[in-house]
């Protein structure tokens, strides 16, 4: 395993991302700073005591996917389609439907463990006659959101993603953490950092394409619109 193999070599620091690197990373060393960007709860799945004192040799960034977010994206869509009342959701959790059973909306989640069968994963999702699709904020999703948007463009659903990029966003953050790893701060005192603004960016030309016209307040709520 990769990262037994860098613990043997003694490396100055690993940087992982999503959910399974770290967790190996942790098997591997107990004494290797580790940086992880993209992993969701990690106090739940026992990498780091808290947020805010991890107390480990693990901290970095770690995404948010809770009932209130879930519930902001829902809304959102709804301002887009205002009959909207059946979502497909790759990758559901159990944040996104509660969100959604608040709001009445019914929710069909799409399984899909590799890119090889998305395709089918959403042919299975369209008899539901879904409005729209939302992502979670996983990684799986993340590294593949262009093929997600893709084939739901195909399939004409409205999407929202959780963020822009999830690379982009963990490599920030963990290149910051690293810098100050290096430079002799502990991983046990620095706080594991969340997402703390939303941007709200919309695909004007994905609009165009899918006959939808979006609501003028939505667009000047806006952070950016790509055209």
């Amino acid at each position: 395993m990769l990262t037994t193999e860098l613990a043997r070599l003694n490396v100055d620091v690993m940087v992982t991302r999503g959910q399974m690197a770290p967790l190996a990373a942790k098997e591997a060393t107990s004494t290797i700073p580790i940086v992880m960007a993209g992993t969701i709860d990690p106090v739940a799945i026992g990498l780091v005591a808290s947020l805010s004192r991890p107390g480990t040799n693990i901290t970095g960034l770690s995404s948010m996917d809770t009932v209130e977010l879930s519930a902001m994206r829902l809304q959102i869509l709804k301002e887009i389609l205002p009959q909207l009342s059946r979502v497909a959701v790759l990758g559901s959790s159990k944040e996104t439907k509660a969100a959604a059973q608040s709001l009445g909306i019914q929710v069909y989640s799409i399984g899909s463990r590799n890119p090889a069968d998305l395709k089918n994963a959403f042919g299975v999702a369209m008899p539901f006659q879904p409005d729209a699709l939302l992502t979670d904020g996983t990684p799986y999703t993340g590294a593949h959101a262009k093929l997600i948007a893709a084939i739901a463009n195909r399939n004409r659903l409205p999407s929202i993603y959780p963020t822009r990029s999830y690379v982009d966003l963990g490599g920030l953050v963990s290149a910051e953490y690293v810098d100050k790893i290096l430079k002799g701060s502990k991983p046990a005192d620095l706080p594991v950092q969340q997402p703390t603004k939303f941007e709200l960016v919309i695909n004007l030309n994905t609009a165009k394409a899918l006959d939808l016209t979006l609501p003028p307040i939505l667009l000047v709520r806006a952070d950016d619109v790509n055209e």
